[in-house]
C-alpha cells in the first residue's frame, strides 16, 4: 500500500471524531437497548466459536462412530 494512502487514513481517523463531535452529541442512545445487545453479543460469540469447532470435529471421517469395544 503507498505511503500516501496510509497517511490518508491516519488524517480521516484522526479527523473523524473533530468533524462529527456536532451530529453524534445529538444521537439519542437507549442505555436499555445497548445493554440488551451487548448481552446477545457475549452469549453469541462464544456459541458461535463452539459451533465453528465442533462441526469439523464431528464431520471428521477419522472420527465416524464405531463400535465402542473391540
Amino acid at each position: 500500500m503507498p505511503a500516501c494512502a496510509v497517511d490518508a487514513g491516519r488524517a480521516v481517523d484522526l479527523a473523524s471524531p473533530r468533524l462529527t463531535r456536532t451530529v453524534l452529541m445529538r444521537v439519542a442512545f437507549d442505555v436499555g437497548h445497548l445493554t440488551e445487545r451487548f448481552g446477545l453479543l457475549a452469549t453469541i460469540a462464544p456459541m458461535k466459536s463452539v459451533v465453528a469447532i465442533s462441526v469439523p470435529v464431528t464431520t471428521a471421517p477419522h472420527l465416524a462412530v464405531g463400535p465402542l469395544t473391540r
